[in-house]
């Protein structure tokens, strides 16, 4: 599994919200921005199940993308008609907005991105490099992942080989430890090779990393999720972690008629905090 992410810039992203994206986008193999829409007859099929109009199989959110809008003039009209609408199917979708997460999820089912994301949004830290970028400098920082090409590659392949993992062994029903297995293969395998990366962008040419707007993160090693709760109760929180992964999982696997994320996700903060 690649990594391609999709960042939704529908509302302005805060600070906070701006410099996580710019790490995915870093990272990811492929990285669109675009303007998400949750399509209106969904939201109220999914929240108050009053929606004559909706139907399960059609899609939940689209997007459309800011780079072939620039590259159309900045225009959302082509000679033939409106820029395309995309359909997300197997990208990590970051929004600030719960309809759109909530939607992702539904739309994508069971597959290795939503796994992984599921892991995170169940209390496994999954980290990431601990530095982000001004995303205004777009071909500074295209020049710091061509020089750490293969830093980045060794990164991703540790993402990617937990995430198809994670995915068999949830869609094969195998729920033990999953939890504890998760947290020491991202702390063993992932956070060094994000350590790794980091370290070797420090070298880099100062004035190219000032010109990126290369700032390190003050507030702990960013990740993606957020654990549920500290290092106390951790036997509460692998049960915890392991039956709402199994709620979870379970739902996901249903065909896309018959997905409904369970309102107990809500309290595993999955609906806010996926990243």
């Amino acid at each position: 599994m690649g990594l391609k992410v999709v960042i939704d810039e529908t509302d302005e992203l805060s600070g906070i919200e701006a410099r996580l994206a710019s790490i995915l986008e870093f990272v990811a193999d492929d990285a669109e921005r675009g303007v998400i829409y949750a399509l209106t007859e969904w939201t109220k099929y999914a929240f108050v199940s009053d929606s004559e109009k909706y139907k399960p199989h059609l899609a939940r959110i689209v997007y459309l993308s800011r780079r072939e809008y620039l590259e159309n003039g900045s225009q959302w009209e082509t000679p033939n008609g409106k820029l395309p609408l995309h359909i997300p199917t197997n990208e990590l979708v970051y929004s600030n907005n719960e309809f759109v997460r909530k939607g992702a999820l539904e739309q994508q089912g069971l597959n290795a991105t939503t796994a992984l994301l599921l892991l995170a949004a169940c209390g496994v830290e999954i980290a990431l490099p601990n530095v982000s970028f001004n995303r205004e400098s777009q071909e500074e920082i295209a020049r710091i992942r061509d020089q750490l090409h293969e830093e980045r590659l060794q990164y991703i392949e540790a993402i990617s080989q937990l995430s198809d993992q994670s995915f068999d062994r949830i869609k094969s029903g195998d729920f033990n430890d999953i939890y504890l297995w998760a947290r020491n293969e991202s702390v063993l395998k992932i956070l060094p090779k994000a350590r790794y990366l980091q370290n070797k962008l420090t070298k880099l040419d100062k004035p190219l990393l000032e010109r990126a707007g290369v700032m390190f993160w003050k507030e702990g090693i960013p990740t993606i999720g957020k654990a549920l709760c500290d290092d106390g109760g951790k036997t509460a929180l692998k049960v915890l972690a392991e039956e709402a992964l199994k709620t979870l999982a379970t739902t996901l696997s249903k065909s896309i008629e018959e997905r409904r994320i369970p309102e107990a996700s809500y309290i595993l903060k999955l609906s806010r905090e996926l990243l």
